[in-house]
């Protein structure tokens, strides 16, 4: 059974995880439409 200390570190940690996994999405994403907003071919 959880208490409250661990289910809110369960949430923090699940929050961290999809905040850092969106970063990586969008610094991708912007690196890749940059990249191909440069290609004259």
């Amino acid at each position: 059974m959880l208490d409250a200390a661990a289910l809110s570190h369960v949430v923090l940690w699940v929050i961290s995880g999809m905040v850092l996994c969106t970063t990586v999405v969008v610094t991708g994403a912007l690196v890749s439409m940059g990249r191909g907003g440069y290609r004259k071919d």
